[in-house]
């Protein structure tokens, strides 16, 4: 009888080591997950963060470029002047680097004229006309991801998938007289 109570007691607590195991594994197995989670959230939010800055410094690009654009001196160039004219704000594209990334600024002119005989404007320049009344400036800065996979950029069109892009536009006039007239318009 001792015997068998031993014998019943031994196979008692082997049961028990057996469901302690799978406790420890189905413990084991959930702690690994959770430090999977918080390991997968750290690295989303290093995503993000990079993200915005790219998309941060990309807007600052494009608003350096039309305030360039929008400071200009002179309807047309002086000549030997390093002063920007009127004229001088046309398409073009230049290549920047900041942080390490390198940043596409292109730069998109049309030009718009006053039309009298028919009060509008319009981008073909009418008889005599020396110069536009005002240029709608469109400025799109483009970026290659450094890190080889697409980024999510709320602000971008016609962006490459590995990267992003960012497109401001504005409108320089040339003169206090095609303010007068943009004035007259609702909107453009």
């Amino acid at each position: 009888m001792f015997s068998q109570r031993l014998d019943t007691e031994v196979r008692s607590r082997a049961r028990q080591r057996e469901f302690t195991l799978v406790e420890w594994i189905i413990f084991m197995t959930i702690l690994a997950g959770g430090i999977l989670a918080c390991v997968q959230a750290y690295a989303g939010q290093k995503v993000t963060l990079t993200d915005h800055r790219l998309s941060t410094l990309a807007s600052s690009l494009a608003e350096a470029t039309i305030e360039t654009q929008r400071h200009f001196t002179w309807l047309e160039a002086e000549p030997d002047s390093t002063m920007p004219a009127y004229e001088e704000i046309v398409d073009g594209e230049m290549v920047t680097t900041m942080a390490g990334v390198e940043f596409v600024i292109t730069q998109r002119v049309d030009d718009y004229y006053w039309d009298g005989a028919n009060g509008q404007f319009t981008k073909t320049a009418p008889t005599g006309a020396l110069q536009s009344d005002f240029k709608r400036l469109a400025v799109t800065v483009s970026w290659d991801d450094p890190r080889g996979y697409a980024i999510d950029v709320a602000q971008h069109s016609d962006a490459d998938p590995d990267g992003g892009s960012i497109t401001l536009n504005t409108v320089i006039l040339s003169s206090a007289r095609a303010a007068q007239r943009l004035a007259m318009i609702d909107g453009l």
